[in-house]
């Protein structure tokens, strides 16, 4: 499986989504879907384990957002976290013409999200409604990643490591915004997992990734 789109780039994905609840098993849908694409050159580092991630040109490339209509009601608990309307998504698209377009942005790509389960269980199950299928992919999470590189931390929700790591903002809980914040907390575990020599993808997904699909 391909995580890069030439062989001197890795190209990851941050995406995250918003839902009409909290469990795609019960049936709740994404009413929003926001991400970007990040590029790193990759480099030759002479003693490393493989080839290391310049993160000092890392690059923000496309976005991709977007409202959803879908064939569900938002809930009130999750109305009152996002400020999603109705009437917000009564001129979105529909969830069959975004998904096949999302597949395309994240194409050959590493998804990163903050606690990336949530978010992955969400667009498994969209697409499983559409009966398409999320390619062989890898996946970074940035709690498990801030886990690891700051044990000491009593909390690890977005805007606490934001405020940690001088990166915050207000969070607006929708989901563009999140991908803005979930980028500059990125950035910034990237630079210390840097100097603690954790310098490939590989390094990445070991400490902080999975796998999903063959």
């Amino acid at each position: 499986m391909k995580t890069k789109i030439d062989s001197d780039i890795c190209r990851f994905v941050i995406f995250d989504v918003e839902t009409t609840g909290l469990s795609p098993r019960a049936g709740d849908r994404v009413i929003e879907i926001g991400a970007a694409q990040v590029d790193i050159p990759l480099v030759t580092v002479p003693g490393s384990r493989g080839r290391a991630l310049d993160i000092r040109r890392m690059s923000r490339r496309k976005n991709f957002s977007t409202l959803l209509q879908v064939d569900r009601e938002v809930s009130y608990g999750a109305f009152m976290v996002n400020g999603i309307t109705p009437g917000m998504l009564e001129d979105a698209p529909r969830a069959e013409e975004v998904w096949p377009e999302f597949l395309k942005f994240i194409s050959g790509s590493c998804l990163i999200a903050h606690n990336v389960r949530f978010d992955l269980s969400f667009l498994l199950h969209e697409l499983g409604l559409l009966k398409l299928n999320l390619p062989a992919s890898h996946f970074l999470d940035t709690v498990r990643l801030a886990r690891y590189l700051l044990p000491e931390l009593r909390r690890y929700s977005l805007m606490s490591l934001a405020h940690f790591l001088e990166v915050g903002r207000v969070q607006e809980h929708r989901a563009m915004s999140d991908v803005e914040i979930t980028f500059e907390v990125f950035r910034a575990l990237l630079a210390m997992a840097d100097r603690r020599d954790l310098c490939t993808q590989e390094d990445l997904l070991r400490v902080s990734g999975g796998r999903h699909g063959r």
